[in-house]
Order: structure tokens, then C-alpha cells, then sequence
């Protein structure tokens, strides 16, 4: 489903996010392969380290977390009992962002002065800590999107989200894979 807009059932927009999910952990992928190569005496490409978490920074932030977050509204609207969960995932956001901008500011100071040791810790921390959120909204989140949200509220979300930037992102992914020569596809 490449876009929100159409009167079928729910379901397509939570094959979206998971198909989104797919593409963070393919780049999640690279990232610990070049993490792995630091850990190994290996250079490591801190240019496109930088370059996936740039992507997964904007990408995410003005575009998979806005859908989600209307979507986890709609649902504590229609589940109320799913709160516990949805406090959990914003507490997993903010662990996650707190290790992205710890992992950002290692990698960009490394351009000068690469400290392996440091470099990797806070990568792999960073990549833990997603790839922990995803795994919980595969699992939880986003079967409950699937089975309780219907057109009308597809509908809704699709009202408030803005359409740029999605052929710029696709770009941008493409750009990476192709940087670290993975035979990835965007999903």
C-alpha cells in the first residue's frame, strides 16, 4: 500500500509499517556489518554509518512515527486496555532516541577521531534498542491495528499526515543500499 488513501479495510496500513519494519532492519543489517568491522580491526564506512542514521532519523521521524502515533491513538480510542503497552513503546521511543543521538554524536565526532571501541558500543546499543521497539510493534502493535481499526479510521489518519517527501526517502534508500552494496529492496 503506497498510500492511506482508500476505503478498504485497515489491514493494508498495517502490512505498510511492517513492510517499513522490514526495510529498518535490512539497514539495521548494514549498520551492524560495518559496526562489526570496527570490532574487528576492519575499516568501517563511518560516511554511510551516518548516512543510514540520517535516513533512519528523518524517515522515522516525519514519517513511519507519525502513522503509528495516529494509529496508536486510534486504537487507545477504540482498546483502551492496550495503554500499559503503548506506555511501554513511548518509553522505548525515548530509549531509542537517546541512543541515536548518543550513537550520532560518536559517529560525527569520529570523522575526526574514530574511537572504535566507543563507536561500537553505542552502535550496537542504538541498534538494539530499535530493533527491540520494531520486534514489540510486529508482535503486538501492529496485529491489533490489523484486527480492531477499519476504513473510517484509515481515513482519519490519512487527513492528518502530509504527503512530501515519501519519492525523496525512497531515493535516499535506494542511494544507501546501493553505497553498501546490499541486495536490498525497498518494500
Amino acid at each position: 500500500m503506497e498510500t492511506l488513501g482508500s476505503s478498504e479495510a485497515f489491514v493494508p496500513l498495517s502490512k505498510h509499517l511492517a513492510r517499513e519494519h522490514e526495510n529498518v532492519e535490512r539497514l539495521l543489517l548494514v549498520l551492524e556489518s560495518h559496526l562489526a568491522r570496527a570490532l574487528s580491526s576492519e575499516e568501517p564506512d563511518p560516511e554511510l554509518m551516518l548516512a543510514i542514521l540520517h535516513y533512519l532519523t528523518e524517515y522515522v521521524d516525519a514519517r513511519h512515527d507519525p502513522i503509528e502515533k495516529l494509529a496508536f491513538e486510534r486504537l487507545t480510542h477504540h482498546a483502551p486496555w492496550l495503554g500499559p503497552l503503548f506506555e511501554e513503546h513511548a518509553r522505548q521511543l525515548d530509549d531509542v532516541r537517546a541512543k541515536r543521538a548518543l550513537f550520532y554524536a560518536l559517529l560525527d565526532r569520529g570523522r575526526s577521531s574514530f574511537d572504535r571501541d566507543q563507536v561500537t558500543r553505542g552502535g550496537f546499543a542504538f541498534v538494539a534498542a530499535l530493533r527491540r521497539r520494531v520486534v514489540v510493534e510486529d508482535a503486538e502493535l501492529l496485529p491489533a491495528v490489523s484486527a480492531v481499526l477499519d476504513a473510517d479510521d484509515a481515513r482519519h489518519i490519512e487527513s492528518r499526515l502530509r504527503a512530501d517527501g515519501l519519492e525523496e526517502f525512497r531515493a535516499r534508500f535506494a542511494e544507501i543500499v546501493l553505497e553498501a552494496g546490499c541486495e536490498c529492496e525497498y518494500a
